[in-house]
C-alpha cells in the first residue's frame, strides 16, 4: 500500500530552482516615488541567492537591509531613519545578466506610504 502512494509521487516531482542571477556589484539610476524622481545608487553583496544592499538617494536618506534573488526576481528590504524611521521594499527584475534591475517600491515611515519604481544599472568595475 505504501508503495503505491510512493509511486503516484513520483510523477509529481518539483522542477529545480531557477539558480540566481548574479547582481553583485553597484547599480546606478533613478527612483520615482510619487511624482519625484530622484538619482539614485545601489550598492548589493551577494551570497547565493543572500542580498545586503545600501541605497544612497540624492536629497533622501541612506537605507540598509537585506533581500534575496532566485532566478531573475529580486526583493529587497531597506530600513532608513531621517528622524522619522522607515523602510524602502524594491520588488523587481534583473536582466538575464545581472546588468540592470528595475521594479516596483513601496515606501512606507511615519508620514505614510507611497508607490514609486525603479530602474537601475550596473557599474562596470574597475581593472585592477
Amino acid at each position: 500500500m505504501a508503495l503505491g502512494a510512493g509511486a503516484g509521487l513520483a510523477g509529481c516531482a518539483s522542477t529545480p530552482a531557477e539558480a540566481p542571477v548574479q547582481v553583485r556589484g553597484t547599480y546606478v539610476g533613478t527612483v520615482r516615488i510619487e511624482s519625484d524622481s530622484l538619482p539614485a545608487r545601489l550598492e548589493l553583496n551577494q551570497r547565493g541567492g543572500r542580498l545586503e544592499g545600501t541605497l544612497h538617494l540624492a536629497k533622501g536618506p541612506t537605507a540598509q537591509g537585506a533581500g534575496e534573488v532566485s532566478g531573475r526576481g529580486l526583493t529587497l528590504g531597506l530600513a532608513y531613519d531621517q528622524g522619522c524611521p522607515g523602510q524602502l521594499i524594491l520588488t523587481g527584475r534583473a536582466s538575464p545578466d545581472g546588468g540592470s534591475i528595475e521594479g516596483s517600491m513601496r515606501v512606507a515611515d511615519c508620514t505614510g506610504v507611497l508607490g514609486g519604481a525603479f530602474q537601475l544599472r550596473r557599474l562596470a568595475e574597475a581593472r585592477r
